[in-house]
Order: structure tokens, then C-alpha cells, then sequence
């Protein structure tokens, strides 16, 4: 009878045992495999119309660059991409490659290069947002510069591009200062003689698998998912409509700088009004990397 009973403890605390390390197996899959789902890649989806010229500034130096962008695509991407070897090799480069952050939102391969044997990866996000130089030949054929800052910059360890910039991003965070700023870069964005070939950007990026290199299956050729289309009432209807842009009124859903939702529920940043938030909380989380762009802004 005893030994019934001791074996009936025992099997009573072998089960109670195993509910309990079950409950905990089910609660660590719930936790990680969130988490695993909020990981997406970041995508690159450039635009068949134009490209456009920056310098960009390391605090040090001054490099020019050719960049695609993603003026026109039917991409959702408010993030701004820079080749690793490319700023690398800049003078005060390798001093914002030691400072680099996690991206957010949190992700760690790059989408749409191409590549056969998977996605690029994600070496960072850039802890201060990147000074641009954004350069505008005139009608009368001057060249203007207009100042920029590219918030939220992921560094790319193989982008097929020295920069991508994000035209949406752009809007999103209100880095136009002015409408002719915003005119310039959207007629250079629309301009088809500058469409985006190999023989734009710099050599040692033709090999990429994007531009048909080994490893890849060539560059993006279609105009699915570009609103760049005869079909959709020809260039220049579309080279108006661009050039016809406003600024997002307040029906319009704007960007949070600190999650990246999309709210038409925002409030802007009481000292600066150059950046939106959702809440609070985002506001308290985002200001460590805002406050120097506050500053001076």
C-alpha cells in the first residue's frame, strides 16, 4: 500500500512536472515567435524614373554620391540605405560606423537586391541622421544645394548603390525646408534621362548581383508596382502630378519618428515642429536621438 502510494505521489508530480514546463514552453513560443514575426526585412525598391545627386557630409568630408530613390514605386519604406564599404571608405566614415544603433523598427536583412542566395544583411542603423547635400540644376542651369538630414539610415553590408534615399521618408519626417526644395527634388526624381543603370554609380558596384553580376538574376526591368506607366496617363501627366505635390494636410497619415505607425493622430515636437509622434512614450524614447537635430533646429 505504501508503495502504491509513493508511486502515485511520484506520478502525480511527474505530471505536475510536465504541465508546468509545457505552460512555460508555450508562453517562451508566444514571447520569440512575436518577436521573430515583427522581424521584417527592410526592402529595396528603387524607382525606374530618375536619380538624384547628394554630397554627403561626414562632419569631416564631403563626397558626392548618386542615389536611387523611391519616388513613384508601390513600396512602403520610410528608411534611407547606405552602402557599408561605401561610407567606410569616407574620411570620418569609420567613426559613425563605431557608433552604429539597432534598427528600428528592428530588422536585420535587406529585400529586392537581386541576390539568389538570400537578402543582404543589416549591419545598423545610423545613430545621428546623415547630412545630405541634395543638387538641383536650375532652369537657368545653376546648381543649388539644399541641406537635408536622413533620419533613420540602415547601413547595408552589399547594396547594388553607394544611397538610397527614401522620398517618402523625406515627407514623412518633414526634411523639406522649403516647396521649391521639394519641386527641385521631385523634378530630378521624375527626370527618365537619369534613370537608374549601372554605368550611374561607381564601378566597384557593377559587379553586384542586381546589375546582372554573378549570383543574382539581373536588374529590375518591369514597371509593376511603378506608378511610371503610358497606362496611367503618360510622363508627363505623371511629371505634372509630381511636381503638383503639397505637403501631407491633417487628414493625412504621417509617420511616427519613433515606432513608425502611420497616424493621422500625431503631434509634432514642441520645440521644433519638425517631427511627429504618436504618444508620449515615443516622444521620451526618440529624444537621445532627437535632441541634437532639436538643438540646432
Amino acid at each position: 500500500l505504501e508503495k502504491k502510494q509513493e508511486e502515485g505521489h511520484i506520478s502525480t508530480l511527474v505530471s505536475t512536472t510536465l504541465e508546468s514546463l509545457a505552460r512555460k514552453a508555450r508562453s517562451l513560443l508566444a514571447k520569440f515567435g512575436t518577436t521573430m514575426a515583427a522581424i521584417k526585412p527592410a526592402s529595396f525598391y528603387p524607382s525606374l524614373m530618375g536619380t538624384l545627386t547628394f554630397n554627403v557630409h561626414t562632419g569631416v568630408s564631403s563626397t558626392e554620391a548618386v542615389a536611387t530613390q523611391d519616388l513613384g514605386t508601390a513600396n512602403v519604406e520610410f528608411r534611407h540605405y547606405i552602402d557599408h564599404a561605401f561610407l567606410a571608405g569616407l574620411e570620418g566614415g569609420q567613426e559613425m560606423l563605431a557608433s552604429l544603433t539597432t534598427p528600428r523598427p528592428p530588422c536585420t536583412e535587406l529585400w529586392g537586391t537581386k541576390r539568389m542566395s538570400g537578402n543582404e544583411r543589416v549591419v545598423g542603423m545610423l545613430s545621428q541622421p546623415l547630412h545630405v547635400s541634395f543638387k538641383a540644376t536650375r532652369a537657368d542651369r545653376m546648381i543649388r544645394k539644399s541641406d537635408m538630414y536622413l533620419a533613420d539610415v540602415l547601413v547595408i553590408d552589399s547594396l547594388p548603390v553607394p544611397l538610397h534615399v527614401s522620398v517618402q521618408g523625406l515627407e514623412a519626417t518633414g526634411a523639406f525646408t522649403s516647396e521649391q526644395e521639394r519641386e527641385e527634388l521631385y523634378r530630378a526624381a521624375s527626370d527618365f534621362s537619369r534613370k537608374p543603370t549601372k554605368e550611374l554609380f561607381p564601378e566597384q558596384f557593377h559587379d553586384h548581383p542586381y546589375w546582372g553580376g554573378p549570383g543574382g538574376y539581373g536588374p529590375n526591368t518591369s514597371v509593376l508596382g511603378n506608378i511610371a506607366t503610358v497606362g496611367m496617363g503618360g510622363v508627363e501627366n505623371l511629371r505634372q502630378e509630381l511636381l503638383s505635390a503639397r505637403s501631407p494636410d491633417v487628414s493625412t497619415p504621417r509617420v511616427c519618428a519613433a515606432c513608425l505607425e502611420r497616424s493621422v493622430f500625431l503631434k509634432t515636437c514642441s520645440r521644433c515642429k519638425s517631427v511627429w509622434y504618436c504618444s508620449r512614450e515615443c516622444q521620451k524614447s526618440d529624444w537621445r536621438r532627437h535632441k541634437g537635430d532639436c538643438v540646432s533646429a
